[in-house]
Protein backbone atom coordinates (compact mmCIF):
# COMPACT_ATOMS: atom_id res chain seq x y z
CA UNK A 1 0.00 0.00 0.00
CA UNK A 2 3.21 1.90 1.21
CA UNK A 3 4.92 1.87 -2.21
CA UNK A 4 1.46 2.38 -4.45
CA UNK A 5 1.67 5.57 -2.81
CA UNK A 6 5.02 6.54 -3.29
CA UNK A 7 4.49 5.78 -6.87
CA UNK A 8 1.93 7.57 -7.45
CA UNK A 9 3.62 9.98 -6.22
CA UNK A 10 6.26 9.98 -8.92
CA UNK A 11 5.26 9.47 -12.42
CA UNK A 12 6.69 6.87 -14.89
CA UNK A 13 10.79 8.46 -16.22
CA UNK A 14 10.67 10.07 -19.43
CA UNK A 15 13.33 10.38 -22.13
CA UNK A 16 15.03 13.53 -22.32
CA UNK A 17 15.89 15.31 -25.17
CA UNK A 18 18.62 17.76 -26.64
CA UNK A 19 16.18 20.93 -26.46
CA UNK A 20 15.19 19.71 -22.83
CA UNK A 21 19.03 19.23 -21.85
CA UNK A 22 20.13 22.45 -22.47
CA UNK A 23 16.54 24.04 -20.56
CA UNK A 24 18.15 22.39 -17.83
CA UNK A 25 21.34 23.46 -18.13
CA UNK A 26 20.11 27.49 -18.18
CA UNK A 27 17.52 26.96 -15.65
CA UNK A 28 20.21 25.42 -13.30
CA UNK A 29 22.83 28.05 -13.64
CA UNK A 30 20.00 30.77 -13.56
CA UNK A 31 18.41 28.95 -10.36
CA UNK A 32 21.65 28.72 -8.25
CA UNK A 33 22.88 32.61 -9.64
CA UNK A 34 19.07 34.00 -8.11
CA UNK A 35 18.61 31.67 -4.73
CA UNK A 36 20.72 31.11 -2.25
CA UNK A 37 21.03 27.58 -0.52
CA UNK A 38 17.82 28.02 2.41
CA UNK A 39 15.72 29.79 -0.72
CA UNK A 40 16.78 26.61 -2.59
CA UNK A 41 15.87 24.48 -0.07
CA UNK A 42 12.31 25.88 0.44
CA UNK A 43 11.59 25.62 -3.29
CA UNK A 44 12.01 22.15 -3.34
CA UNK A 45 9.81 21.79 0.31
CA UNK A 46 7.62 24.06 -1.29
CA UNK A 47 7.47 21.22 -4.49
CA UNK A 48 6.83 18.58 -2.07
CA UNK A 49 10.39 16.66 -2.46
CA UNK A 50 12.64 16.87 0.42
CA UNK A 51 15.58 18.07 0.51
CA UNK A 52 17.69 15.90 1.42
CA UNK A 53 16.67 13.59 -1.28
CA UNK A 54 18.92 15.88 -3.32
CA UNK A 55 22.54 16.29 -3.39
CA UNK A 56 22.40 16.83 0.85
CA UNK A 57 26.04 17.18 1.37
CA UNK A 58 26.55 19.41 -1.87
CA UNK A 59 26.78 22.82 -2.98
CA UNK A 60 24.52 24.85 -4.38
CA UNK A 61 25.18 24.15 -7.91
CA UNK A 62 24.81 20.47 -6.91
CA UNK A 63 21.53 20.98 -5.53
CA UNK A 64 20.36 23.14 -8.33
CA UNK A 65 21.63 20.49 -10.57
CA UNK A 66 19.91 17.48 -8.81
CA UNK A 67 16.17 19.19 -8.65
CA UNK A 68 16.23 20.46 -12.46
CA UNK A 69 17.17 17.07 -13.81
CA UNK A 70 14.71 15.16 -11.32
CA UNK A 71 11.90 17.81 -12.24
CA UNK A 72 12.76 16.96 -15.93
CA UNK A 73 13.12 13.24 -15.57
CA UNK A 74 9.81 13.08 -13.68
CA UNK A 75 7.96 15.32 -15.93
CA UNK A 76 7.40 18.29 -13.54
CA UNK A 77 9.02 20.87 -15.36
CA UNK A 78 5.64 23.07 -15.66
CA UNK A 79 5.17 22.58 -12.14
CA UNK A 80 9.22 23.82 -11.08
CA UNK A 81 8.11 26.73 -13.67
CA UNK A 82 5.63 28.06 -11.89
CA UNK A 83 7.26 28.23 -8.12
CA UNK A 84 10.08 29.83 -10.06
CA UNK A 85 7.59 32.53 -11.16
CA UNK A 86 5.98 32.81 -7.95
CA UNK A 87 9.38 33.19 -6.17
CA UNK A 88 10.69 35.70 -8.87
CA UNK A 89 8.07 37.40 -10.68
CA UNK A 90 10.46 39.48 -12.39
CA UNK A 91 12.19 36.96 -14.00
CA UNK A 92 10.69 35.16 -17.60
CA UNK A 93 11.19 31.63 -16.31
CA UNK A 94 8.82 30.02 -19.32
CA UNK A 95 11.63 32.01 -21.68
CA UNK A 96 14.88 30.82 -20.26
Amino acid sequence: MELERVKAQFPKKKRTDTKELKTVSKLHNAIAELFNILELQNLIYDLDLNPEDHEPYGNLHDKTLSLVLFMSRYGRMDELIKKLEDKRPHIKWSEI
